[in-house]
């Protein structure tokens, strides 16, 4: 018995990618059985069973390995999705999705995490693949996400409705966010005109002193060192948030295991 790719043969070839070593692969359909699956190179097919539809929703290389994360139908399920960890023959395969959602995916700056967030509730259900594991938990939404947003992402796994402006404290600017109206306040032509920046010390009987009409240089010297202080202050927090891996921000629940499969079986 020799068994026979009709998908390769007769098939319809849906997406491809290609991975580091320049090796091929597809997702491909086959009409004569209505069977979904994925072919790396010359090596063993992968099926995806089950499914009505599927495509190829994101393609990253993460580390060693390439992932892509197909995106598919079932009867009763409109969004699932299947992770394929990719490295020579070597496949880590995890699967995942609430039905209802299409998640946002963000492949980390450094390029050694990919981040694929659900809505769920007030939060986030945050499905993380980093060294070549998955792993499932909670995390914060951003200032300004829509968690009630349909669609919640787009074909391309991000956002639908991208995130308003955000102010200088942290909340987003009124009137840019999706469904609000504009409520920027008064102004000339509906624009608000900030007051110059003062630097003014209460007193005790909560008046402010008046500026000094003939400032002294140590006077000067100490309010710049102040403000230099200050800004440094500031710059530091900032950039120590800034530096705060993402990953941090995710309440972990469990490891979920994968399938492996070797291709070469």
């Amino acid at each position: 018995m020799i068994g026979v790719d009709t998908a390769e043969l007769f098939g319809k070839q849906l997406g491809g990618f290609r991975l580091a070593d320049g090796t091929p692969g597809s997702l491909r359909h086959d009409p004569s059985t209505g069977a979904f699956s994925v072919k790396i190179g010359s090596y063993r097919v992968v099926p995806i069973p089950n499914v009505v539809s599927a495509r190829i929703a994101m393609v990253a290389q993460v580390e060693s390995r390439l992932v892509v994360i197909v995106e598919t139908q079932e009867r009763n399920c409109n969004y699932k999705y299947t992770l394929m960890a990719i490295e020579g023959t070597d496949v880590l395969q995890w699967g995942f999705g609430n039905c209802r959602d299409r998640p946002q995916a963000t492949l980390d700056a450094d390029g050694r995490a990919i981040y694929i967030d659900f809505p769920e509730h007030n939060s986030l259900k945050r499905y993380s693949y980093m060294d070549q594991r998955l792993y499932s938990g909670r995390a914060p939404a951003p200032a300004g996400m829509n968690l009630a947003a349909r669609p919640f992402a787009d074909e391309n796994l991000r956002p639908a409705y991208p995130l308003p402006p955000v102010r200088n404290d942290g909340r987003p600017t009124p009137g840019n966010v999706p469904g609000r109206p504009n409520v920027a306040g008064a102004g000339v032509g509906g624009r608000v005109i900030p007051a110059p920046p003062q630097r003014a010390t209460t007193l005790a009987n909560g008046s402010v002193p008046a500026p000094r009409e003939n400032p002294t240089p140590r006077d000067t010297l100490r309010d710049t060192a102040r403000d230099t202080a200050a800004a440094r202050d500031t710059t530091a927090s900032r950039k120590r948030a800034d530096e705060l891996p993402r990953s941090r921000l995710t309440i972990p629940d469990e490891e979920i295991k994968p399938v492996r499969i070797d291709l070469r079986k």
